[in-house]
């Protein structure tokens, strides 16, 4: 099992149990707002289509009919976009509160269902603590399912764009989604890294309060250790730092490549698509189905901020279900926490 798959399963075992009905009208959603603007644009190249034929001959017909049947098929489909997408944002807020009150009803359970004092009492248990404790502060759990339906509603508008280019050469998606591939590849290794910087900030935070903090500090000075622990935080702190600075540096040639591949992809595609239009093999519909399909396959690259937080948040989704198994506990059942 991958660490991405893993992630995935753990956010949406959480997700389940929060509310599996909601869960369900999610997906169903998620569907309709992800394939729909691939049905449109098809809709859109029939109605540029049937024009020629309603010019020569006039709406009365089946050059009429099929025109109208277009234009319906495009007004329909933009409608229902918009429906689903106001339908998805308003389900997506309120698992929002459900998945984050399934989060903390998981820490509490494996808090305080576990036999002993001795496992609350090992660091690596606190630092998952305060690790939640973090994503409360850091927003991870104020919008995690609406960041999420960003994500799944904007890929599958990009696969839709991908099913449809095969009709123009099977090699044109595939060129496109390996470049995309490779942007996102470097964004998502940039995020990756934010779980392991954000853990020695944690522990560079908790040195400088040893410091700063009247008690603590008055200790330290009366065993003369006032010197260690500023060592030990400009240690902490360079290290966390140090992550950074090398994963820039390593960044900077994938980001170089990744800007070369969407380039060549772009103009090989496109260019393509021009030849094939100067001599006929591409119709005037077809070609602008096609080039829409070109400009929505960049669904498959980078998302941003929504990226971002789905990214920090299936991290969490994992850190927190890995609880109970740790300290031997059973998982509870679907809905316990609706």
């Amino acid at each position: 099992m991958t660490v991405a798959f893993a992630r995935w399963r753990a956010f949406a075992g959480l997700l389940w149990r929060a509310s599996p009905a909601r869960v369900l009208a999610f997906g169903a959603l998620v569907l309709a707002a992800g394939l729909l603007p691939a049905g449109v644009i098809l809709a859109t190249g029939a109605l540029i289509r049937a024009i020629p034929a309603v010019v020569d001959h006039g709406m009365a017909g089946a050059a009429g009919n099929a025109a109208l049947l277009a234009l319906a098929a495009v007004a329909l489909g933009t409608s229902a976009l918009s429906v689903a997408g106001s339908l998805l944002a308003q389900q997506a807020a309120v698992l929002d509160a459900a998945f984050a009150l399934e989060v903390h009803h998981t820490v509490a359970r494996a808090a305080l269902e576990t036999p002993g004092v001795a496992a609350l009492e090992d660091p690596a248990f606190a630092d998952e603590l305060e690790a939640v404790a973090e994503a409360e502060r850091t927003g991870v759990l104020q919008t995690p399912v609406t960041q999420l339906s960003g994500v799944l509603t904007t890929r599958l508008q990009g696969a839709g764009a991908f099913i449809i280019l095969l009709g123009f050469a099977w090699w044109a998606p595939l060129v496109l989604a390996a470049a995309w591939h490779l942007t996102n590849r470097v964004y998502l290794n940039s995020i990756e890294r934010l779980p392991s910087v954000a853990a020695g900030q944690r522990r560079a935070d908790y040195l400088r309060s040893l410091a700063v903090d009247p008690a603590a500090a008055k200790e330290l000075r009366i065993f003369g250790l006032a010197g260690w622990a500023v060592s030990q935080y400009s240690d902490v702190r360079l290290e966390a730092l140090g992550v950074v600075w090398r994963s820039r540096k390593a960044d900077r040639r994938l980001n170089a490549a990744a800007l070369a591949a969407l380039g060549a992809s772009h103009g090989l595609v496109l260019g393509a698509l021009g030849v094939a239009a100067s001599r006929g093999q591409v119709e005037l519909a077809a070609l602008f189905v096609f080039l829409q399909a070109v400009l929505a396959t960049s669904d498959l690259g980078l998302l941003g901020d929504p990226q971002k937080w789905t990214a920090q948040a299936l991290h969490l989704a994992e850190r927190v279900t890995t609880l109970r198994p740790r300290f031997g506990l059973a998982a509870p059942a679907a809905g316990s926490a609706s």
